[in-house]
């Protein structure tokens, strides 16, 4: 008998084929990583019951709720009730030689009793202005003035600034109940400086800007020489020197980084010094370069103007500042 040789065929199988059942199931992709998910999340849960997490703490800080600004609590017993702070301040602003009070309200329900005391601070706990004075176990009060704050919080404000402060009252077992209020520092139209209310446009002490001090002289010329106008410190008259040492006002200005301020005479007090360049002190006649209206004679010469004196003779020019 004769066999037929038939070639071998070489077929490779799908695997499924090869597995029972394996188009049985419709489950997709995206239907299999939303089940893994749902796995991870109920591990999750699991962990978080066996370390005694609770879910809805979305800021982690032990409570359900967002933390806000109001009035609150703390304490490290579950079980001793917080105390709860009301207060009253005796006007919404302050300014230079004013005074606030507090008048602070609080309650336990552990019983009035349990209440040890309070602490005014700022709002950002940073600063502490005090204990509270106690009036009865429940009621306080405590009394601060523009200068008590400024010795703490330095006060310095071009406009209206509001400050915040916290009221704390306390109980026997930790327990820390809190209250707070926000009172505007204002100076009304002017600035504070230091403490104290000015006008930036007239003062020699902060001209301009806190801090920026006219160097001034009164030499008996009516206007007091270098002071604030406008913001801005007028020329003034700078140190003595001596006859010889510079050949102009021009010079000596420079070398002290200034510039030479030309006066215009008696009819131009904003020009110069008083309306002067420069003033002499002629040592013949007994005068010599003192702050007092002690001098020979002033001129609104140039500034470029020769000054031959003697070496006995001083001169003052007037220079920027």
């Amino acid at each position: 008998m004769l066999l037929a040789r038939v070639p071998l065929l070489s077929i490779v199988l799908p695997a499924c084929l090869l597995v029972p059942g394996c188009f049985e199931s419709s489950t997709t992709v995206e239907e299999l990583g939303a089940e893994d998910e749902a796995d991870d999340e109920a591990d999750d849960e699991a962990e978080d019951d066996d370390n005694g997490v609770d879910d809805d703490d979305d800021d982690d800080d032990g409570d359900d709720g967002d933390d806000g600004d109001g009035g609150s609590g703390q304490t490290s017993d579950p079980d001793n009730a917080i105390p709860e702070v009301t207060v009253e301040v005796s006007q919404v602003t302050l300014t230079e030689g004013e005074r606030l009070t507090f008048t602070v309200v609080a309650s336990d329900a552990d019983g009035a009793d349990t209440l040890v005391g309070g602490t005014l601070r700022s709002g950002d706990q940073t600063l502490e202005f005090g204990p509270l004075v106690a009036l009865s176990t429940e009621s306080y009060t405590f009394e601060l003035s523009w200068d008590e704050l400024h010795a703490l919080a330095p006060i310095e404000l071009d406009s209206p600034e509001s400050f915040a402060f916290r009221i704390e009252v306390a109980d026997d077992a930790g327990a820390i109940g809190f209250a707070g209020v926000e009172v505007e520092l204002t100076c009304g139209e002017l600035s504070a400086c230091d403490g104290h209310c000015i006008d930036k446009q007239t003062s020699n002490d902060h001209c301009g800007g806190c801090g920026n001090t006219c160097i001034t002289h009164d030499h008996a010329l009516d206007v007091l020489v270098g002071s604030c106008h406008e913001g801005a410190c007028l020329p003034t008259f700078g140190e003595c020197w001596s006859g010889g040492e510079f050949a102009t006002c021009a010079d000596y200005c420079a070398s002290i980084g200034q510039t030479c301020a030309q006066g215009g005479g008696d009819g131009a007090p904003l020009l110069g010094c008083a309306g002067y360049t420069l003033r002499h002190y002629e040592a013949a006649s007994g005068h010599a370069c003192v702050d007092t209206p002690d001098f020979g004679w002033v001129s609104w010469a140039g500034c470029t103007a020769q000054i031959d004196l003697p070496q006995t003779d001083q001169i003052r020019c007037c220079c920027t500042q």
